[in-house]
């Protein structure tokens, strides 16, 4: 076990010391290490693709369902927003964390990827789980996932749209 932590320790020196002798320091929290500013997301994203299954297997699309995300604050690279979804009549409901439903308004707290590409968005108190990738400054593909007793899985393609503020 002794070994094992002399070992350890001399990794960690010797890291240090390349560190130290090369000038590198490490990216603080909120830079990205390319050292590129992070972009501004704020804003409407609504789904212009989606597909969609849930728990009691009705699926849905674009045209029997609405989806789309408000990014209403960022601070750095941290995230602060509302999912908002609907599905059409025909189709089975949803859930919003406390009882099945056909719309909702969801609060989410995300968090952009080192990459400057990458997001990852929870919601709460709800359970669903949004990842994805930034396509360009004004597209967005993310996938949600939720398990459990109201499972549902999809995947969106989002553009910016400011007008839809207040939808």
């Amino acid at each position: 076990m002794l070994g094992v932590l002399r070992l350890t320790f001399l990794c960690l020196l010797v890291s240090a010391s390349m560190a130290f002798a090369t000038g590198l320091k490490p990216p603080s929290a909120l830079e990205q290490p390319s050292g590129a500013p992070l972009p501004s997301l704020t804003g409407f994203w609504t789904a212009v693709k989606l597909e969609a299954l849930y728990w009691h297997r009705d699926q849905t699309n674009e045209e029997t369902a609405h989806f789309s995300l408000e990014i209403e604050e960022q601070n750095g690279a941290l995230l602060e927003g509302m999912v908002h979804w609907d599905n059409d009549a025909t189709k089975g409901p949803g859930h919003d964390g406390s009882s099945e439903t056909r719309k909702a308004r969801q609060p989410f707290i995300g968090v952009l990827g080192y990459d400057g590409r990458s997001l990852t968005l929870v919601q709460h108190p709800d359970s669903g789980r949004l990842e994805g990738r930034f396509l360009n400054a004004d597209s967005l593909e993310l996938v949600y996932s939720e398990a459990g007793r109201h499972a549902v899985v999809a995947r969106y393609l989002l553009v910016r749209q400011a007008s839809l503020k207040g939808q």
